[in-house]
């Protein structure tokens, strides 16, 4: 039996309970992005709101791709990086992506052995340095030692920035297009 997923939309996120949004400046290194992708704050000196990739530190995510292919030739169609605006989701949100990590920081670091992260419901989620889901803390500086920032600044243990839970880890049931979905719910006043 076909489940739901298989027959959405192919889309890199797929929102059922979507929290506050606010449309945004992108940083110009942001310029292609799959939708999930976590971005923060940044000051670009103009007095408008911009964010840039997240990198363990985050405000919100970018609910839409750059480029889906579920966009394609329609109103979308490129119209993000185009102009240099997304839409930044954050609050409570109850959605599932295809876009999070699937190896751990060792692996993804050559620190360690290729290891796939494997995800279970109720587990704590957190963002990566790739500003990705993942549900390790890689601000965690007992398991990974001092490191810093990809902008040089250094880590500082932020275990209390979970920004949600697993709702249904990725499986064969919830595929599609190939990719398992994970969903997700956020907010959870943790």
């Amino acid at each position: 039996m076909p489940s739901y997923f298989q027959n959405t939309f192919n889309r890199d996120l797929v929102s059922f309970r979507k929290g506050d949004t606010v449309t945004s400046k992108l940083h110009p290194t942001l310029t292609s992005w799959a939708g999930g992708q976590f971005v923060k704050w940044f000051d670009d000196g103009t007095g408008e709101p911009c964010v840039k990739k997240a990198d363990g530190r985050f405000c919100g995510f970018l609910a839409y791709g750059s480029d889906e292919s579920a966009d394609q030739w329609n109103s979308f169609t490129h119209q993000n990086a185009s102009y240099s605006y997304g839409v930044v989701t954050f609050g409570g949100n109850f959605f599932a992506t295809r876009t999070y990590e699937t190896q751990g920081y060792l692996a993804r670091n050559g620190l360690g052995p290729v290891v796939d992260l494997v995800y279970t419901a109720n587990q704590k989620l957190y963002v990566s340095e790739n500003g990705l889901i993942t549900n390790e803390n890689e601000s965690d500086l007992g398991t990974y030692g001092a490191h810093n920032y990809p902008d040089g600044s250094p880590v500082v243990d932020m275990s209390h920035e979970v920004f949600g839970i697993v709702a249904v880890p990725p499986n064969a049931e919830n595929s599609a297009m190939g990719t398992n979905y994970i969903v997700v719910q956020t907010n959870l006043g943790l």
